[in-house]
């Protein structure tokens, strides 16, 4: 079977159209199709899990194609409304993907050693990298009692930024898309970074969620949230302290 599956950088793992369409034996341009409207029935955009992969073509050339690539949960979907051996064979190729992300336990003596010597130098690149970051997660820690605030309130808190850019910015950097004058959080950051709930007036809002507010503590002191006219992000300790101040 060809390499159609993929990890993306935060480790999730997807299934590619083409490796749906091999293992169910349909053409790939039916489950396109099949794809474009399951996301239209769920309200999700295409361009979330659209992509490309290159193909050979005739006399030996290459050609690229269009792809979606689908988390577990959407390509369970999808197949849902497939035949039992459609569905037995995807079934079978999500176990053996899963397995092969279990860790590998070392088989000799040796092995352990370079294990143990691995894990001791990924702990001090942790260590590096957690003592680089403190003020920001002593921004973090501040942040993070805050619960169930929208996006707006929650990121309105920052010195300098332009409130009413907050969902716009957050749209441009593929977070939320913009659904029926309604903005949304894309499917991938759903209950990870973000969430929808309702206003107690009924109104969808986007909710900043508790484990995750540091996404946002980082998009502003990197500066990429937008400022008002004449401002720039504080520095992480000021921001902390204005944080605690209220």
């Amino acid at each position: 079977m060809n390499a159609l599956t993929a990890l993306n950088t935060n480790a999730t793992l997807t299934m590619s159209s083409r490796e749906i369409a091999e293992l169910t034996g349909k053409e790939h341009k039916n489950v396109l199709a099949d794809i474009r409207k399951m996301l239209g029935e769920l309200g999700e955009a295409a361009a979330d899990f659209s992509a490309t992969a290159q193909v050979p073509g005739p006399n030996n050339s290459v050609r690229t194609v269009e792809v979606f690539n689908l988390p577990k949960d959407l390509t369970i979907t999808l197949v849902s409304g497939y035949n039992v051996q459609m569905r037995y064979a995807i079934t079978k190729r999500w176990m053996e993907l899963e397995a092969q992300q279990a860790p590998k336990l070392p088989t000799s003596f040796a092995e352990a050693l370079r294990l143990a010597a691995e894990l001791e130098e990924q702990k001090e690149q942790l260590r590096l990298q957690n003592e680089a970051m403190k003020p920001d997660a002593q921004v973090g820690m501040v942040v993070g009692q805050r619960k169930h605030l929208t996006v707006c309130d929650f990121v309105g808190r920052f010195p300098g930024v332009n409130k009413s850019q907050i969902q716009n910015r957050l749209g441009a950097l593929g977070y939320l898309h913009r659904r029926t004058g309604t903005w949304t959080v894309c499917s991938k950051y759903r209950d990870k970074l973000f969430a929808n709930r309702f206003s107690p007036e009924g109104y969808s809002v986007v909710v900043a969620l508790e484990k995750d507010q540091k996404k946002l503590v980082d998009l502003y002191l990197s500066g990429q949230l937008v400022m008002k006219q004449g401002y720039s992000p504080v520095s992480a300790e000021e921001l902390e302290a204005k944080l605690n101040a209220e």
